[in-house]
């Protein structure tokens, strides 16, 4: 698998971190994991650190049907953390297609823009 997970129920946060080769079929796993762990909540904002990711076998197609199938509620806050260009027009893409889905999202170089973002208080539209 490459990714992993936290959920940290103070900060109102599920941490997603990846490594290795991103896949459409790790993301739909771990998103299982996250739905039946006993602290989700669907209203928590979602960090996800693609820092460490060093190839995507993942379509526009397939960013789309995650988008689709977002376990979180619509109004949460996800922030994408990525340092290579390749990580960041991948969560670029991802962006794109999620903000037509009326998910708020940002992607930041640096995991600590990404975290100050997310504990700023949520304001519509943040």
């Amino acid at each position: 698998m490459s990714l992993s997970y936290t959920i940290d129920a103070n900060r109102r946060l599920i941490v997603v971190r990846a490594y290795g080769v991103l896949t459409e079929t790790d993301v739909t796993r771990v998103r299982e994991q996250i739905r039946v762990d006993p602290g989700f909540n669907r209203g928590f904002d979602q960090l996800f650190d693609a820092r460490d990711v060093e190839d995507i076998a993942l379509s526009k197609e397939g960013m789309a049907r995650l988008a689709d199938t977002s376990i979180l509620a619509p109004e949460v806050r996800r922030a994408f953390v990525a340092k290579t260009t390749l990580q960041y027009g991948m969560a670029r893409m991802f962006t794109a297609v999620s903000e037509q889905r009326q998910h708020i999202t940002q992607v930041f170089r640096e995991l600590e823009q990404a975290e100050a973002w997310l504990a700023r208080p949520a304001s519509p539209r943040s």
